[in-house]
């Protein structure tokens, strides 16, 4: 089954892809600006085209108690809009701290600035719904 997952962000949002009839390992794929104004949900469609998604996951977010959030509805949200948009089955996986974990594992740039966290995060997600789902 090929997969990618999103990380979603308000400015950035992670892509990573993983096919699991070769190796269950999820691997960062692409960043996409967020500008909320539907090139986004294009840009994703575009990626499930070329790789022949079978499955969209995407990242849930939740406080450490495992409430909803804010960002949480905005989430939902836009899962809407990809079911609605891409016709592709899409399943939520917890993202709670992914990016917060990858941050603190990511090396700096000669800048000071952390690299690529929102795919890494996307991967994250990925690799832990692969090992729930494919083990």
């Amino acid at each position: 089954m090929k997969i990618i997952s999103i990380d979603y962000g308000e400015k950035r949002i992670g892509i990573a892809y993983a096919d699991t009839d070769s190796v269950l390992i999820a691997q960062p794929l692409e960043i996409i600006n967020n500008k909320n104004d539907g090139k986004e949900i294009e840009s994703i469609k575009n990626i499930c085209d070329k790789k022949k998604i079978e499955l969209i996951i995407l990242g849930y977010p939740r406080n450490l108690s495992g409430n909803a959030t804010q960002q949480t509805r905005e989430v939902e949200a836009f899962g809407d809009k990809i079911k609605d948009t891409l016709g592709v089955p899409l399943k939520y996986q917890d993202e709670t701290l992914s990016s917060v974990l990858v941050r603190s594992e990511l090396s700096e740039d000669k800048k000071g600035h952390k690299k690529r966290i929102d795919d890494q995060a996307a991967a994250l997600i990925l690799q832990d719904y692969l090992e729930q789902d494919f083990r």
